[in-house]
């Protein structure tokens, strides 16, 4: 039975692809979203989908468990320092 529900990484987990063709050429240890963009734009549709809606083939390994079968997929999320302040809505207005 195909589990749809993706959870977190932890820095420390440990990822192997099992898709061959799944493989992104990672550009430096530290970049900027626009250039992991142009990485994932740079392939084609299908690979772009695999990473971005249905997740690749992988095993992951979590610390005191054994390998997992299952698929990752790529996010990108940012949280800023400082929330938005709920006045900003009325200040605009």
């Amino acid at each position: 039975m195909m589990n749809n529900k993706f959870e977190w990484l932890a820095q420390t987990d440990v990822v192997s692809l099992l898709e061959e063709n799944c493989k992104l050429q990672m550009l430096h240890k530290t970049f900027k979203a626009n250039e992991f963009m142009k990485s994932i734009i740079s392939n084609s549709p299908e690979i772009q989908k695999k990473w971005t809606i249905d997740g690749v083939e992988a095993e992951v390994l979590r610390e005191n468990k054994p390998w997992r079968k299952g698929k990752i997929k790529l996010t990108l999320e940012f949280c800023p320092d400082e929330p938005e302040s709920p006045l900003d809505d009325i200040r605009k207005a």
